[in-house]
């Protein structure tokens, strides 16, 4: 019996390949009743294949994980009865893990839209999103865009995620910080408050005394 894998479609979530396929048993009439599939995978064009679920599958549908994002993947199932292990299906069609195609939204979660810092040390203001192809981002501060003139402002934009930093921040660093990111299906922007908070200054002097007494004095 021949466990043939009948590609329906391969869904991406992140790192995740969500896989259907279809029971060989349903074209074989008086075949003794399956137990489960095994499923394997490797990276497209090499030799070695290796399991893709270290126990037996149950289902004609399953979510493979642990995927690294961006590379491409082939996969086989067979099926499994009382009487054995089935012959491999064909090779699936290479599948690279990666998102669908989406517009860029942004997902601050946890994160706050008001962050506070103190002057003379390091800050990073962090932005995550979701989007695929990569977008475009663009970071400005009270309107106006930052660029390589911005020296002390270091902006980095990894996968899923846009920050920028300061070695050291300083108060004039405070205001709204506005993020865009575009691409080909749409876009998405958020707006942040950030404030550098300082100690106080010395008053200036010289204090000045009057109003003296016995037990008092004032100060101006």
């Amino acid at each position: 019996m021949e466990g043939r894998l009948y590609w329906v479609r391969g869904r991406f979530l992140k790192i995740w390949i969500y896989l259907k396929f279809q029971n060989p048993f349903l074209k074989i009439p008086f075949t003794p009743s399956y137990s489960g599939y095994v499923l394997e995978k490797r990276e497209a064009g090499k030799g070695n294949w290796e399991k893709a679920s270290f126990s037996s599958i149950p289902d004609t549908r399953f979510r493979v994980p642990n995927l690294t994002a961006q590379k491409s993947y082939e996969f086989r199932v067979a099926a499994v009865n009382v009487a054995g292990q089935g012959e491999w299906s064909e090779n699936s069609v290479p599948i690279v893990a990666a998102s669908r195609p989406s517009k860029p939204v942004v997902s601050m979660g946890m994160l706050g839209r008001d962050l506070i810092a103190k002057a003379g040390e390091p800050a990073s203001i962090l932005v995550p999103y979701a989007a695929n192809p990569r977008p475009e981002i663009t970071w400005s501060r009270g309107g106006i865009p930052f660029d390589e003139r911005d020296a002390r402002a270091v902006i980095e934009s990894p996968d899923f995620m846009t920050q920028l930093n300061y070695k050291k921040c300083e108060r004039g660093d405070s205001g709204t910080y506005t993020i865009r990111m575009e691409n080909d299906l749409g876009s998405d922007s958020i707006d942040l408050r950030f404030k550098v908070v300082d100690r106080p200054a010395p008053p200036e002097g010289p204090l000045e005394v009057d109003d003296i007494g016995p037990e008092s004095a004032r100060l101006a």
